[in-house]
């Protein structure tokens, strides 16, 4: 599959992840997808980074749903229990502002009250990659799809 790669089963938004241009960051990795001119927005420096944060997968599909609440898996199976899952969230035409939620020990998270809009949005996990991308909340949309995102093992 390519990176960003989505497939929706039972209401599930289903993320495949694959790291663009081998070990480390994605940065500079190119897409023909019509988001191109929304990563350079969305891209790893335009958040905080982790203290043991070391590889970031750039996803350029924007992930399109109703409302901000999906879950976060992990590439291995099974979350540690104390494994700490955040998901950070932030308007792409203004970087400043971040709102952030921390999923619970199966990975389901929920940021309410986010209005439809473009959103950037990073998944970590300490012992994981992080992932970037983009949210579109859009009221067009089957309001029952969410957020499916998986971690890859970090190195």
């Amino acid at each position: 599959m390519k990176s960003g790669t989505r497939l929706t089963l039972g209401g599930w938004l289903l993320v495949a992840l694959v790291p663009i241009g081998g070990c480390g960051s994605s940065r500079g990795a190119t897409s023909r997808s019509p988001v191109r001119d929304w990563t350079s927005v969305c891209s790893s420096d335009s958040f905080v980074a982790s203290p043991a944060e070391h590889l970031i997968v750039e996803l350029h599909e924007p992930i399109v749903v109703a409302a901000v609440e999906g879950v976060i898996t992990s590439q291995a199976g099974e979350w540690p229990e104390q494994a700490t899952i955040l998901i950070e969230l932030r308007p792409a035409d203004f970087p400043g502002v971040a709102r952030r939620a921390q999923a619970d020990g199966h990975g389901k998270f929920r940021v309410d009250n986010v209005k439809p809009g473009r959103y950037c949005f990073k998944a970590t996990a300490i012992g994981w990659q992080s992932v970037i991308g983009i949210i579109v909340v859009s009221k067009d949309v089957d309001p029952e799809k969410r957020v499916a995102i998986e971690l890859p093992l970090g190195v």
